[in-house]
């Protein structure tokens, strides 16, 4: 029924059973005859192997979803590290970010590399994220992608913990609801700190106040542009 369905959806191309026990396809059957009913083409064909097996590390109607004690980096499944990587990743830039903030201000330099090094990172993880057979050796060597998600796949936690609900629907809220807080808060900062401004008596304290305003609405511009990406490619994924 999961296979029709995807079929339906255009993610997997139906076949009659001519492709019964080939690589690369996911055939059902009748559970009263044991018959075959049809044959649809893997989303990720590379998992699907011959006779309805799947690879190491996948498991699902059509091979697609990622086995207990293995996580999804793009289109491949691998073993589940030791440590979230990506969060350890994060945390280190996040601290690089805070001590330069400190000793030079979030300038639109320091605003400009975050959003340029951020986004690099966003598009190899996508260029993962295509369907192509990817050595396994340069996934292993990029366990710290998730973090540019910037949503629960940071910490991988279906490595960790028993997910009380589909990792999809996590990731998804995730990637979405932050977005939308991290504006609605973005404006009542900004709100308060224009009336800040208005109070002040003195010139000086009325220039400090902006420089003050102008950096927190720059973090918060930065912050939203790079939450931004992933949560529009979960929306995406979800209504593809």
């Amino acid at each position: 029924m999961l296979a029709l369905g995807l079929a339906l959806l255009g993610l997997t191309t139906t076949h009659a059973c001519s492709q019964q026990g080939q690589a690369g396809y996911h055939c059902m059957y009748n559970s009263t005859s044991g018959d075959c009913v049809h044959c649809a083409r893997c989303f990720f064909p590379d998992n699907c192997l011959s006779n309805n097996s799947c690879a190491a590390g996948t498991t699902g109607p059509t091979c697609e979803i990622c086995s207990t004690g293995h996580y999804r980096l793009g289109s491949v499944c691998l073993p589940c590290p030791i440590a979230p990587w990506g969060a350890v990743f994060l945390g280190g830039v996040l601290i690089s970010i805070v001590m330069a903030t400190i000793v030079h201000g979030f300038t639109v330099s320091l605003a400009t590399k975050v959003k340029q090094l951020g986004h690099f990172l966003q598009f190899l993880l996508l260029s993962l994220k295509m369907r192509l057979d990817w050595p396994s050796l340069i996934a292993q060597s990029l366990v710290f992608l998730p973090s540019v998600d910037l949503n629960s796949h940071t910490f991988i936690p279906e490595c960790f913990f028993e997910l009380p609900i589909r990792q999809f629907y996590l990731h998804w809220t995730t990637a979405v609801v932050p977005v939308l807080v991290v504006a609605l808060l973005a404006h009542i900062l900004d709100k308060f700190m224009k009336r800040k401004i208005g109070r002040a008596r003195k010139e000086e304290e009325r220039k400090l106040r902006w420089r003050c305003r102008g950096q927190v609405r720059r973090c918060a511009m930065t912050v939203f542009v790079l939450m931004f990406s992933p949560a529009a490619a979960m929306i995406i994924r979800a209504f593809a």
